[in-house]
Formats: C-alpha cells, structure tokens, sequence
C-alpha cells in the first residue's frame, strides 16, 4: 500500500451563499484552487515492512535522480465545495472538500516505455473559525 500525506499553501476562490436559519447562517460555497506543495511524505507498506521517506517536488524526473525518491509536481490546482453554519456572533463551523483536477504525478525520464499512471489529490477537512 502506497500512501502519500502533502503539504501544500492553498489559494482558493470561493463563491460563498449564505442563507439565515434561526439566529446564524447556512453557509454553501465552491470554487476553484491554487496551490503549490512545501512538503510531504510517502508511506510504503507491505506485510511487516513500513518505509517513510520525504517526497521531493520536481515537474520532471531525469534519468539520473535517485530511484528511491518520490517526486511529485509541485504545482496543483482544482476545485473545493463546502458548506457549514455561522453564529450571529461570527463563530462558524464548516466541512470541506477538495478535488485536484490536474495530474501531479511528474514526467519520469527513468522508466522505459509508456508510464501512463496519473495521480491527483483529494482532500477533506473540518473548520472551526471566528469571522471578524
């Protein structure tokens, strides 16, 4: 099993509904993203072996880079949904959504022949904020 956690600074634009329900707001939002990796770790297991290395953000693999490197694009961008309530006084919950919707996984110049594996991220989260 292959698993990757990445850290990435996000810049979304969101289009934000909000309707009043009881004293606060139902919040609805989405819209697309930018964002650009800072770091991140690959997670190899398989029966009792666990191998943890640190991912390296490249747009292209060239035939003399380490073959125990992961790489993965540095660049990502796609879309984010979201919905959640805000208090009258400015506190709010929110759950949220993201779909990358271009493939990260870099050119790899070290594989002979026609690598066509693709990788995109998918993310979810839950907020707890104060709008001021």
């Amino acid at each position: 099993t292959n698993t990757y956690k990445l850290s990435y600074v996000e810049l979304p634009l969101n289009f934000v509904y909000k309707a009043q329900v009881g004293n606060g707001y139902f919040m609805l939002g989405f819209g697309p993203y930018v964002a650009y990796g800072i770091g991140g770790k690959a997670i190899y297991e398989g029966g009792d072996a666990k191998i943890e290395r640190d991912i390296e953000f490249k747009n292209e693999v060239e035939s003399g880079d380490p073959i125990m490197t992961t790489y993965i694009k540095p660049f990502d961008a796609g879309a984010n949904l979201f919905f959640g309530y805000e208090l009258p006084a400015g506190l709010f919950l929110q759950l949220n959504t993201q779909l990358g919707l271009i493939d990260i996984n870099p050119t790899d110049n070290r594989i002979i022949g026609d690598n066509k594996s693709t990788l995109k991220n998918t993310g979810y989260g839950i907020s707890l904020g104060f709008r001021f």
